[in-house]
């Protein structure tokens, strides 16, 4: 709230239909004080706020005002951590229960967290322990269900290597976050070198932190979070450079004001008019799923939910 009350007075009598305007204004004073963190959340909210005033003074939706649709469905998949847990069921002990769970629900992919280890390096006995997921994951459903494995920006680049160069034989839809996303030339080694497709993660902001990465050819698959890289107007930005390096457009949508930009909104089996994307990656609640506690690893970054996947 306090960066909010900073920035009311370059937003407060401004004509919000003047999109890229106060976007250039406020990204530059932000930018001057090393732009992110809950600067780059205002500079989203406002955005998503302008766009919404924009749709009711028309009575367009949305998606007719950022270009339309480019087809009627898109893939949505789940996210399955501990923290956030389908009816207490836990990777690891439960993962042949958590698929039968998602498979009789439609639900055809799934996001985990396998690997884990201290100071960024992975021993060989992490890598083991976190390839018995993915191999429970085959063993139980073959090709039926996909599989993205999320490394939360844990390891150094020898280790990303070696989870990469293990996984290239299971089939792995992609890598996202092998390491911190700092060092565009250390990503676009990764991807030189697996067959395994890289996935570059909602933790970058703003076309100028992305532009890098695609004139590297340092990833295959883009994520971005309409709440954390400068909102819509942003990631229209994102949607058109990306065409610089041909690759999926899988979103990040957590935050509740995020999944309203979408409509119809989000509820049931997902047939959203939407211009781009590809490959959905949502966390809004669902009745089927119950809250676990908090382990005392601290929590993960994202909360698991059950989304109805459909192609």
């Amino acid at each position: 709230m306090g960066a909010l009350k900073y920035y009311a007075r370059m937003i407060i009598g401004k004509d919000a239909r003047d999109l890229d305007g106060l976007w250039r204004s406020l990204y530059h004073a932000m930018a001057m004080r090393n732009a992110g963190g809950a600067d780059m959340r205002v500079l989203s909210a406002v955005n998503m706020a302008q766009l919404d005033l924009l749709g009711q003074a028309t009575g367009l939706p949305l998606y007719r005002l950022l270009g339309g649709r480019t087809r009627p469905r898109v893939r949505v998949y789940n996210t399955t951590t501990d923290y956030w847990a389908i009816n207490e069921m836990k990777m690891g002990p439960d993962t042949t229960r958590i698929v039968d769970f998602l498979l009789k629900r439609g639900i055809t992919a799934m996001k985990i967290y396998p690997f884990s280890a201290p100071d960024h390096y992975l021993s060989n006995a992490a890598l083991d322990r976190g390839l018995g997921w993915i191999k429970d994951i085959r063993d139980r459903a073959g090709m039926k269900m996909d599989i993205c494995v999320d490394c939360w920006g844990r390891f150094d680049l020898p280790s990303a290597l070696r989870i990469a160069k293990a996984l290239e034989p299971h089939g792995i839809m992609y890598l996202e976050d092998a390491m911190l996303m700092n060092n565009a030339r250390a990503y676009a080694r990764l991807a030189r070198e697996t067959s395994v497709p890289i996935c570059m993660s909602e933790t970058l902001a703003t076309r100028y932190e992305y532009r890098e990465y695609f004139e590297l050819e340092a990833a295959d698959v883009i994520m971005y979070d309409l709440s954390w890289c400068g909102g819509p107007s942003s990631q229209a930005h994102l949607r058109h450079g990306r065409h610089l390096l041909p690759a999926l457009l899988a979103p990040h949508l957590r935050r509740p004001a995020a999944l309203s930009q979408l409509r119809p909104p989000l509820h049931g089996p997902p047939e959203l008019p939407h211009h781009g994307e590809q490959l959905l990656e949502v966390h809004p609640p669902v009745p089927l799923l119950r809250r676990s506690r908090p382990g005392a690893q601290g929590r993960p970054r994202h909360a698991a939910r059950n989304a109805r996947h459909r192609r």
